[in-house]
């Protein structure tokens, strides 16, 4: 380092390398995200060390974009397909993912709950924007809030009408029963393939980061982010996932600006003549920081997160049935073989026989003593019991509590659509939803939650009457190894068979074994006749579609009941035809999610009609753009052209300052002046800039180094100056405090 350079914090050498356009820094965290050649996304801290990786999902997908949340927790990746995955930042996790193409708009209607691995683009109507540019930030509207804590307060009387209607909406909004309720648990998948979004719902940590409130309900902080597509598309999403609204620019977007305290974003880009563009967006800042519009935003992002993790589970549960039965199925599947051969009838009929009669066939004492025996037995006792048990935890613990959590979503903004339709507020602010939207999801949630609790006492049944039976089959293997008739193997059946239920082994035989998806398992079996996908018109048009609901579930269970009172409620699934859709969970929780759906649409085109059309503006600049920041209510921007920095204040289409620098590389912003490196006879140095004494002066000489791009971070009292070396192999991290500039 030469003399009077600036403090070395970490150098960095790379055995790949980085893509310079795509370098994202996170100020608070001091973490870097670069993209490297082979388009994976590797997160360092400033010293180096790895923190998490998150690689390329395909190798026909390109990154495009990388942005950091103000605040580190979420990373932003851009994907040449459209989408757009939001990674937690702490390990990189999947916590949500956007897609450019509109919903509804070429996207299939589903029904059936298979993960969506890929979008439906099979169509071919739709194409999805790039996404080349993302933008965050947290705006804070410093509204003057009424903080009432005592029913005296409450009480005291009011300036007027208008004061007391603001007071109370407060009140109201600032409720929220679901703090009360215990956190959702972690799903355990037991080896099933999750699907894009089902890792999310694999630990505590990410569980806690989707469900739990990442802030205040009082707060008058608006949490906005802007996927800019490379075509001038922009999505406007609050809490990082509830659609706002969406609208065009022209060209392709280059950076973005915003500032807390200001509702406008401005977003440069540059048409195909290479002609610049400024783009100031307005968001409605009276609306997104209002008494309804946070509660909407976050009971529409709840119900979004909790139906994914109720149909992760119905998966997760349809898994364990299919793994815990595999390996029973196969020791019956082969004792059935043997016995079909030799003609002596079916397996329940010879089991059934032998508990009657304790008289052993052949075929049944081989079977027992040469296929089952202690060890096969064993891993049929595991699997079953096993299969029971996560079964149970994940409709108890995981399905019915989920639930009872959209419910209460959905009763909330049910609540304030009936409030709406019945005192109409602000023509702005009338919100265009229907309560029976939401009536609809309220009534197949309770269909759901039927079903389920009709299937967990399916499946405690079934449990019991398994316990009894893998009781019996032990006795009857080891008298089977005994031998029957001898002396050990009578004592053995004196002492032991007195014990046994043969009630719960006999109806284990003959209702339950081999014909699981005549019982516990036919809830969540997918139907023939309903699944696949269809258009929007076939969705809503379809009989089984429009007959679901609590209402028919209902009728349908007590129908059963009275038909055949001696079966204890078993549902016949061969006699019910295609109205079993109405007690199948796949099914309906398929059209849950159809009509959540729909109630998603309806309230993004809500608001959308809040979202003005942006302004384009002509900028009459040249050269690269390097940076641009809001600052005073006024955007700057950096250029470098042909050596030299200019600095520009949007609006004014003139140069306000040139930089006495020359054969500059890169710059930035810092503090009153920017930062530009810059090379003069093959050396390289870092120099600072000030506006205020039109100044400038060499900070720091680079040795052995040969920079090519230059960062900016981090925050008041901790600012570094991050230098990636040419070719991105390496970079060397300056502080930037060390000179007390």
């Amino acid at each position: 380092m030469a003399s009077g350079s600036l403090p070395l914090l970490s150098e960095k050498q790379l055995s790949h390398g980085v893509l310079s356009e795509l370098v994202a820094y996170c100020d608070l965290r001091d973490l870097v995200a670069i993209v490297t050649e082979g388009h994976d996304v590797i997160v360092y801290r400033i010293n180096g060390q790895l923190v998490f990786a998150v690689r390329r999902k395909d190798e026909h997908v390109d990154i495009t974009a990388v942005s950091w949340k103000e605040n580190g927790t979420l990373l932003a990746v851009g994907w040449s397909d459209g989408t757009c995955g939001l990674h937690s930042g702490e390990n990189g996790k999947l916590l949500s993912q956007t897609s450019t193409k509109e919903e509804g708009t070429g996207k299939a209607w589903k029904l059936d709950i298979t993960p969506d691995w890929e979008d439906d683009d099979s169509d071919g109507e739709t194409e999805r924007t790039v996404i080349g540019l993302v933008g965050w930030m947290v705006h804070c509207t410093k509204k003057n809030k009424v903080n009432v804590s005592s029913i005296e307060e409450f009480s005291a009387p009011d300036s007027g009408d208008a004061q007391a209607a603001t007071r109370l909406a407060r009140s109201i909004s600032s409720l929220d029963v679901t703090t009360s309720l215990p956190r959702l648990s972690a799903l355990s998948s037991h080896g099933a393939r999750l699907g894009p979004d089902g890792s999310k719902f694999t630990s505590q940590a990410a569980m806690d980061s989707i469900f739990e409130p990442q802030k205040d309900a009082k707060s008058d902080h608006v949490d906005c982010l802007l996927l800019c597509g490379k075509d001038g598309h922009i999505q406007v999403l609050q809490d990082d996932t509830v659609m706002v609204g969406s609208c065009q620019i022209e060209g392709h977007p280059i950076l973005h600006a915003a500032h807390p305290a200001n509702p406008i974003h401005t977003i440069l880009s540059r048409r195909d003549d290479g002609q610049l563009i400024r783009s100031s967006l307005t968001l409605p800042m009276d609306m997104l920081s209002g008494s309804f519009l946070p509660i909407l935003t976050t009971n529409t992002k709840r119900i979004q997160n909790f139906l994914a993790y109720v149909l992760q589970t119905i998966r997760c549960i349809q898994h364990d049935f299919t793994a815990g039965l595999q390996f029973p199925t196969r020791l019956l599947h082969n004792f059935a073989t043997e016995l079909n051969e030799r003609g002596l009838g079916s397996v329940a009929l010879n089991l059934y026989n032998l508990a009657m009669t304790g008289d052993f066939s052949d075929a049944t004492l081989e079977w027992l003593t040469d296929i089952v025996k202690d060890t096969n037995y064993k891993r049929w006792d595991a699997a079953i019991s096993g299969m029971y048990s996560h079964v149970q935890n994940h409709v108890f613990i995981n399905l019915i509590p989920a639930l009872d959590r959209i419910a209460m979503a959905a009763s909330t903004l049910r609540g304030w659509a009936t409030a709406h339709a019945l005192a109409p507020l602000v023509e702005t602010q009338q919100f265009s939803v229907q309560a029976d939207t939401f009536s609809r999801i309220i009534d197949l949630v309770d269909s759901l939650r039927l079903a389920a609790h009709k299937m967990l006492l399916a499946v405690i049944d079934e449990y019991g009457q398994w316990r009894a039976f893998a009781k019996w089959l032990k006795v009857m293997i080891e008298v089977a190894i005994a031998g029957p008739g001898g002396k050990s193997a009578a004592e053995m059946e004196d002492r032991e068979l007195p014990l046994l239920d043969y009630g719960h082994v006999l109806a284990y035989m003959s209702d339950t074994m081999g014909q699981e998806e005549k019982g516990a398992r036919g809830f969540v079996c997918q139907l023939d006749d309903f699944k696949g996908s269809c258009s929007e018109q076939e969705f809503w048009s379809n009989g089984i579609v429009n007959a679901m609901g609590y209402g028919n579930a209902k009728d349908l269970l007590l129908k059963v009941r009275e038909h055949d009172e001696d079966r204890e409620g078993r549902i016949p699934w061969d006699e019910l035809g295609s109205i079993k859709a109405l007690l199948n969970i796949p099914a309906l929780a398929a059209v849950l999610a159809g009509s959540v759906r729909s109630a998603m649409d309806q309230i993004a085109q809500w608001q959308g009609s809040m979202l003005a059309a942006p302004t384009n503006v002509s900028v009459h600049l040249k050269g690269d753009v390097k940076d641009l920041r809001v600052k005073d209510e006024l955007v700057e921007v950096l250029m470098l052209c042909e050596g030299k920095v200019d600095m520009c204040i949007l609006g004014t289409d003139e140069v306000s300052d040139t930089f006495p620098v020359d054969n500059a590389i890169d710059a930035k912003f810092y503090d009153d002046g920017c930062l530009a490196l810059v090379e003069k006879e093959k050396a390289f140095t870092l120099q600072q800039n000030s506006f205020a004494s039109k100044g400038s002066k060499t900070v720091h000489q680079f040795t052995d180094f040969v920079p090519e791009m230059l960062i900016v971070g981090g925050r008041i009292g901790k600012q570094v100056a991050m230098v990636f070396e040419k070719g991105g192999r390496g970079w060397n991290v300056l502080d930037l405090e060390g000179l007390g500039l």
